[in-house]
């Protein structure tokens, strides 16, 4: 005779198979086998799931889309369509549509209801055109609304009826054509749809994505956006170095003395003691002898003595000789930047120096020793800085380089991570000011610090609760301050956290204070409690 046990609950949800011989805990009596379509209720009962609402179709049926959630406020919300290359825009479980059009002639539809509906206008009348694919015919009373499905010629199109209408014929002016969708070009390839982060302020939502720059999508007025890419005033800078347009070709793969001939002018007096780096191969250089020779130690032996292309070799670090400016402030000052031995390249221009404390960006070169530039952020003293305190670095992010995948906000500042160069360094900007990475020792200025782990993995969560939590693909960190103070360039202290990794394509979530994150592999969900 068959068993039919009495649950009160269902409170420890769907049990795994690994379980299903466990009789002798609570929970197995707690739980279920399948709990498919079901939501496990706060009083132990459970209840069907919501189903959904077909709203409008997507732009392209044949892949995936994206929905992110645009919200102003409580009564402002939208809700954004990303798919290849285009963003569009819906709000109030429709789209949002620009203008609309009358056209002075009646119509006819093939059914009330349903998909593949035939529409046809007076013959003899251009009412419908190619670009009118994905506009709306609708009636004037009644609620109709067909989603123009494709267009057969000038009088008749085929299209989804939306909402029922109330009568087959629709005389002029009971009826109209509606704008398009609100439509915006973007940069995004299907392939980085679901990689895509978003942070909101505002008006302004900013989007973070490894293979393009960062970007905000601005809302202007309920029916109009527009998808700018940021210039960043100053950028993050990193001290990547100088790749000559001219071959290397190394005397000996080892040895303290070997002697390296460049095919071009390429070194300079305050070359020396920079590195030349080749895939694996270093080498410090001891002295230049002229613009195509220099001789030095190898750390790492190179593979072999033949010619290095141009573009395979690059001069890490920054000159190495004393710099001296002539003013310290105030912020955009022109200033004069004179170097002790030739150091300055044509291509210095636009680059970023940090000296004393402060930034300058260069504006001109003049020539190999001196160079002018503008002050971004304050210097602490005119005194001269010896080789090796200050640096002359270029632009963090770019083509080349690779963009920031990760974007939030903290303490009145934007943080991005995540760059493919730099997986595991966050970025923020100074305190109100969101497109402004001037950098310095104040504590208003912009912030930046690498994760000091075991290994270097690409950050793809940032949640900012209590404290700022992030999370890579090995494991997840707090950023702490002594005494809960606010996050300042000299105060940052990273922490771990858990050493469950994040998944890549699925962010987290802030929920009642705790962080909630897929788990690499897609198998848990995890939740962090601080």
């Amino acid at each position: 005779m068959p068993a039919h046990p009495f649950k009160t609950n269902f409170t420890k949800g769907e049990l795994t198979p690994k379980l299903i011989g466990r009789v002798d805990l609570q929970g197995y009596a707690n739980g279920a086998e399948c709990l498919e379509n079901y939501v496990v209720q706060a009083h132990g009962g459970v209840a069907r799931r919501a189903g959904t609402l077909f709203v409008y179709p997507a732009k392209d049926q044949s892949t995936a889309v994206r929905l992110m959630p645009f919200e102003f406020s409580v009564t402002q919300a939208y809700m954004l369509e990303f798919g290849a290359r285009y963003i569009r825009v819906f709000a109030n479980r429709a789209p949002v549509l620009q203008a609309t059009a009358q056209p002075a002639t009646g119509i006819t539809l093939s059914a009330l209801t349903g998909c593949t509906v035939t529409i046809t206008a007076a013959t003899g009348n251009t009412v419908f055109v190619a670009a009118d694919i994905h506009r709306e015919v609708r009636a004037a009373a009644g609620g109709g609304r067909a989603h123009i499905r494709s267009v057969t010629d000038a009088t008749r199109v085929v299209a989804d009826v939306l909402v029922d209408f109330a009568s087959l014929s629709l005389a002029s002016p009971n009826w109209f054509l509606s704008g398009a969708p609100v439509e915006v070009t973007s940069p995004y390839a299907a392939t980085d749809l679901f990689n895509l982060r978003g942070a909101q302020s505002a008006d302004v939502l900013f989007l973070a994505d490894q293979h393009a720059a960062p970007s905000k999508l601005i809302r202007s007025t309920p029916t109009s956006f527009a998808l700018n890419t940021i210039s960043f005033n100053p950028p993050p800078s990193t001290e990547a170095g100088f790749t000559p347009a001219t071959t290397l070709t190394p005397s000996a793969t080892s040895g303290a003395s070997v002697n390296f001939t460049a095919g071009a002018a390429a070194f300079l007096a305050s070359d020396a003691d920079r590195q030349i780096i080749a895939s694996a191969a270093r080498a410090v250089i001891a002295t230049v002898h002229s613009a195509t020779l220099t001789s030095g130690r190898v750390l790492d032996a190179f593979l072999s003595t033949a010619t290095l292309a141009a573009g395979s070799w690059l001069m890490d670090g920054s000159p190495v000789t004393t710099l001296t400016v002539d003013k310290t402030k105030p912020v955009h000052a022109a200033v004069i930047l004179t170097l002790a031995a030739n150091g300055w390249r044509s291509d210095d221009v636009g680059k970023f120096v940090h000296v004393n404390g402060g930034l300058i960006e260069l504006t001109a070169v003049d020539s190999a020793l001196i160079a002018r530039g503008v002050i971004l952020s304050a210097l602490s003293s005119i005194t001269a800085a010896p080789g090796g305190s200050w640096t002359l670095e270029a632009a963090a992010w770019s083509a080349a380089r690779g963009y920031p995948g990760v974007v939030q906000f903290y303490q009145q500042r934007l943080l991005w991570a995540g760059s493919p160069r730099q997986p595991d360094t966050v970025w923020g900007s100074v305190v109100a000011d969101y497109e402004n990475h001037a950098s310095g020792t104040a504590d208003d200025l912009a912030i930046e610090f690498t994760i000091a782990d075991n290994g270097v993995n690409v950050i793809r969560w940032m949640v900012g609760i209590d404290v700022l939590m992030l999370g890579t693909i090995s494991g997840a960190f707090r950023i702490v301050t002594p005494t809960d103070q606010p996050l300042t360039p000299t105060n940052i202290n990273v922490k771990p956290a858990s050493k469950y990794g994040a998944d890549f394509s699925v962010d987290a979530l802030s929920v009642g204070g705790n962080v909630l994150f897929l788990q690499r592999g897609q198998r848990r969900l995890r939740e962090l409690v601080y």
